[in-house]
């Protein structure tokens, strides 16, 4: 069928409920977070690798990571840190039903990811003012312009996760606009009401 029939929606966030409350206040300790079920297409090994490298670079004292999400039995992720030496520099939480709170106490979110669709949680940290750190793939790619409004980072590569890690730790300004510009980017393109206003021309 010809390519002028497709008509591309994305998802819709609600920047309504979405939105910075707390001032954002970097302190001494980054605090970065991955929200995603704890399985190998989330690209949790190599976000664990990337703190390796970081805390190779001396900056183990100056970030921290949260992960949230439901559990596999087959892929025990702390003992991974724990085997790569990064327990201190991590936290493993479970899935949790109400994340906003998350989003407003973090600086920035992390999606090393193998795969995905149109990430909900992306959204919802981009509209959040968080800046984002992620990789190529699908979906995030439609939402993310490079340097603008967040980081990409090539797939399969720790070293690029902790590349732009260390740029969000060493340079709080830049992360503050990088968070400013995701929630300009999610509230002209990916907010509720634009979705809607798309579905309804499309009828």
């Amino acid at each position: 069928f010809p390519p002028q029939r497709i008509h591309y929606i994305p998802n819709g966030v609600d920047t309504g409920h979405f939105r910075r409350i707390q001032p954002y206040a970097p302190g001494p300790l980054t605090r970065f977070v991955l929200v995603g079920r704890r399985h190998p297409q989330k690209g949790i090994d190599l976000a664990l690798q990337a703190v390796r490298l970081l805390r190779a670079q001396c900056l183990s004292d100056r970030f921290h990571i949260n992960f949230y999400g439901a559990d596999y039995p087959e892929y025990d992720y702390p003992d991974m840190a724990r085997q790569l030496g990064v327990t201190e520099n991590v936290t493993f939480f479970p899935f949790k039903q109400t994340i906003l709170e998350v989003y407003q106490a973090a600086d920035c979110l992390i999606l090393p990811s193998r795969g995905e669709g149109l990430s909900n949680s992306l959204l919802e940290a981009m509209a959040t003012e968080l800046a984002v750190s992620a990789t190529p793939v699908s979906g995030t790619v439609d939402v993310i312009t490079q340097g603008v409004d967040g980081l990409l980072v090539p797939s399969e590569s720790p070293e690029a996760l902790a590349e732009a890690m260390a740029t969000i730790i060493q340079q709080p300004d830049f992360a503050r606009r990088l968070g400013q510009q995701a929630r300009q980017k999610i509230l002209q393109t990916f907010s509720l009401e634009s979705v809607a206003q798309r579905y309804s021309e499309l009828y």
